[in-house]
């Protein structure tokens, strides 16, 4: 894809979630600062903090992945994927605080139309999904969208995917 193909289907991703009556509704959100080849969610980042949601983004910590809500100004590149993610100063949630996050969008590398997702295989979302049982919405470019992806006793089906 090419970079302006990213651009649009990202630009339609987040404007389906921002029509949704979860995202109206939500008060706290964990989004994800993409990849290269996720959809990007900066512009439901910009819309969630103009009306007032909290925004939490996943840091990656060796095996595991922590939620720090986002703070402007308090972010650093780095990490494991070398993204963009909250300092370690910023506020933590404790897993058994994941159930106060109204929505989760969850990125993959292919998604059903049936909320089955394939991860990139660390489990980072899988372990995450297991302890969270708000909605859940995967965003994918129409190349990422099967008929069917590989799932595992323990993989959660995603609520709703939106696809570009």
């Amino acid at each position: 894809m090419t970079e302006a193909e990213k651009l649009s289907q990202s630009l339609c991703v987040c404007n389906r979630i921002i029509e949704s009556q979860e995202w109206k509704s939500a008060k706290d959100v964990l989004l994800y600062s993409a990849l290269p080849d996720e959809i990007s969610l900066s512009k439901l980042q910009e819309d969630a903090l103009v009306n007032g949601k909290t925004v939490w983004l996943p840091v990656v910590d060796g095996e595991s992945m922590r939620i720090h809500e986002y703070v402007e100004g308090k972010t650093q590149v780095g990490g494991k994927f070398m993204i963009e993610e909250p300092i370690d100063e910023t506020p933590q949630l404790a897993q058994e605080e994941y159930s106060q996050i109204s929505l989760a969008i969850i990125p993959g590398r292919a998604f059903s139309m049936d909320g089955d997702r394939l991860g990139r295989g660390k489990g980072y979302y899988d372990r995450f999904l297991a302890k969270y049982n708000g909605v859940t919405f995967g965003a994918a470019f129409d190349c990422q969208i099967c008929e069917t992806v590989p799932t595992d006793e323990w993989d959660k089906k995603l609520d709703k995917v939106f696809v570009g």
